[in-house]
């Protein structure tokens, strides 16, 4: 269990001095017990010890100094791994448990994460708290001022481990980012329809945007030289002049500064993903084979050399099909920039998908990222290795022996656009610790 994260090594000390890490314990220990004798799903995670966990750490955070205690803390983030372990099903509440930790450690202030044990838990819980804050539509507070040097500090850290860092702060910028197109679509409901301008060559033609765009992410793509997307898409050209009328309001202004924000995370993404394609081109990290699953659409799969790196890959490539999506949003219609980023994002879920193997060979955990990067790279598939996503993320279902929820084309797609800001927001955190007052 030690992949959770270096905090795990100090629990067992800490135990007998908090009812609430007590019994998060002993419920944690109870599903890997569990999972060990490969029980059904509805047999891993006891009721009444989980229901005995619920309302202990609930007692705990109703005291204004047990509330604040690391071990309260803790028992949080244990109960979200009991979740992790008991994987995707109707009712699992890992997300309810990681924005509840993420409300406390938001409410404890970041002074408060000095020691090696509180450090470790913010390290481990940073990537839960950022995806409730995209479905909660709100900005993520670990990328404000006063906690970006706490929660991203790289002091220590080896070379793989600050790259780490580096992508999880760029994906912190993500919520926020989100909450400001929320505002935008509800202000552009009130406001009249826009146009924007554009620059016309001598024929008339569509030739670019009056905002400058950037060079395109330089991604690794020898190994995409046998795709054939059937369904690529080309830029549209027209043969009239569109009517330029500049829309000057202050949503428009918003909308631009905004722009420019994406386009500031997408070169910091940039230059992240030079180190991260060096390590995955010269086999430092991972090696690649040619699938051992049969008549599999991906034929080449990646093996990397340990799980970290296998997820931060398909975190790192997540992010990327999620920040081009936004820029996609915000770019004019026919802006030829729009297709370069299709192509990147159809390249990068390739990446993802490659994963495969590897994800179901260290699961339950190992494979607990699926539902982040799998479901991002869904849109940009053709539809046969769509099918195969469907029935490979079943299929981890099926190794829990889960019924009662199955994925599916809809569910994919409605996910995938929660995490990728659209639509209402969905609320998971309601930690209330006395003398709160909300």
């Amino acid at each position: 269990m030690s992949v959770f994260g270096r905090f795990i090594q100090e629990v067992p000390a800490r135990i007998g001095h908090n009812a609430a890490l007590d019994a998060a314990v002993t419920v944690l220990v109870n599903v890997h017990t569990s999972l060990v004798y490969k029980k059904t799903a509805d047999e891993i995670v006891s009721p009444e010890l989980y229901i005995r966990a619920i309302k202990t750490l609930q007692g705990c955070l109703e005291s204004q100094q047990l509330g604040m205690s690391p071990n309260t803390l803790c028992a949080s983030i244990l109960l979200g791994l009991v979740e992790a372990f008991a994987g995707p099903r109707t009712g699992n509440r890992y997300l309810t448990h990681v924005g509840g930790a993420g409300r406390l450690m938001e409410l404890q202030g970041p002074s408060r994460y000095t020691d090696s044990f509180t450090k470790e838990m913010l390290r481990f819980n940073r990537g839960g708290i950022i995806i409730t804050c995209i479905y909660e539509r709100k900005p993520c507070f670990l990328a404000s001022p006063e906690w970006r040097d706490i929660a991203f500090d790289k002091t220590g850290l080896s070379f793989d481990d600050c790259l780490n860092t580096d992508l999880m702060q760029y994906m912190a910028e993500l919520p926020g980012i989100f909450n400001t197109l929320k505002e935008l679509d509800e202000t552009y409901t009130l406001q009249p329809p826009h146009t924007t301008s554009f620059e016309f060559n001598s024929n008339g033609e569509l030739y670019k945007p009056l905002i400058d765009t950037p060079p395109s992410l330089d991604f690794s793509t020898d190994s995409f030289d046998d795709i054939d997307f059937v369904e690529d898409i080309r830029p549209v050209k027209t043969s009239y002049r569109i009517s330029a009328n500049p829309y000057t309001s202050q949503y428009e202004s918003v909308r631009t500064a905004l722009l420019y924000k994406v386009y500031e995370l997408k070169d910091a993404l940039r230059s992240l993903g030079e180190h991260m394609n060096t390590k995955l081109t010269n086999g430092i990290a991972v090696s690649e084979t040619p699938a051992r699953e049969k008549n599999s659409p991906i034929k080449t799969t990646y093996h990397f050399n340990n799980w970290r790196d296998m997820t931060a890959y398909n975190c790192f490539w997540s992010v990327i099909i999620l920040t081009n999506k936004v820029l996609m949003r915000l770019l004019p219609p026919f802006d030829q920039a729009r297709y370069q980023l299709q192509s990147e994002c159809r390249c990068a879920a390739v990446e993802i998908c490659k994963t495969w193997e590897d994800a179901w060979a260290s699961r339950p955990i190992g494979a607990f990222h699926t539902g982040l990067s799998f479901v991002v790279a869904y849109e940009f598939c053709i539809p046969e290795v769509q099918s195969w996503i469907v029935k490979s993320l079943n299929s981890l279902l099926d190794y829990h022996q889960v019924d009662a929820f199955r994925w599916s084309d809809e569910v994919i797609v409605s996910m995938a656009q929660k995490l990728a800001g659209e639509g209402p927001a969905v609320a998971f955190s309601n930690v209330r610790v006395e003398g709160d007052g909300r």
